[in-house]
C-alpha cells in the first residue's frame, strides 16, 4: 500500500469520525463509500466495522446508565442473530455487487432518515425489535452500515 493511499484512508477515517461526532451516526455511511475509492470494498467494510466499533466504545461507557435495557435487548439479540447472514453475504458476494449494495444502502438510508417515516409507537414491539435488530446486524456485517434500521425504528417512538 502506498503512502498516499494510507494517508487518504487516515483522512477519510478522521472525516467519518467527525461526522459521527457531530451527528451521532454516519461513520460507515461516510467511510465505506469514500474508502472504497482508494481500497477494495471488502477491506473497506471490515476496516469501517472495526474502527466504528472502537469509536463507539467510550460512548457505550458514557450512556450506560441512561439505556433502557428492556428496550435495547431485543435489538441487540436480533443484531447478533443477523451477523452470520451478513458475514455470509460479505464472503460470497462479488466485490462489484457489494459496491452496488453499499451504494443502495447509503442512498436508501439517507432518503429514509431524511423523510423519517411518521409512525408513532409508544414502546418497542419485541418481534419488530428482533427483526430490526436482525436487519441491522446483517447490514453491519455485510456493509458496515447497520445503523439505519435502528435509527428509523427509534424515530417511531412518540
Amino acid at each position: 500500500m502506498s503512502t498516499e493511499v494510507l494517508a487518504a484512508a487516515i483522512a477519510i477515517a478522521f472525516l467519518a469520525a467527525a461526522c459521527e461526532s457531530l451527528t451521532a451516526f454516519g461513520f460507515a455511511l461516510v467511510m465505506v463509500p469514500l474508502l472504497s475509492l482508494a481500497w477494495e470494498v471488502k477491506p473497506a467494510v471490515v476496516t469501517s466495522t472495526l474502527l466504528g466499533t472502537l469509536l463507539l466504545m467510550p460512548l457505550l461507557y458514557e450512556v450506560r446508565g441512561h439505556v433502557r435495557f428492556g428496550w435495547v435487548a431485543p435489538l441487540l439479540i436480533g443484531s447478533f442473530a443477523g451477523i452470520p447472514a451478513g458475514i455470509l453475504v460479505l464472503d460470497r458476494i462479488d466485490a462489484s455487487a457489494l459496491e452496488i449494495v453499499v451504494a443502495c444502502v447509503v442512498i436508501v438510508a439517507g432518503l429514509l432518515v431524511y423523510l423519517s417515516p411518521r409512525l408513532s409507537l409508544e414502546r418497542p414491539i419485541v418481534p419488530l425489535s428482533l427483526l430490526v435488530g436482525g436487519m441491522g446486524g446483517a447490514l453491519r456485517a455485510a456493509t458496515s452500515m447497520g445503523g439505519p434500521p435502528a435509527v428509523l425504528y427509534v424515530l417511531t417512538f412518540a
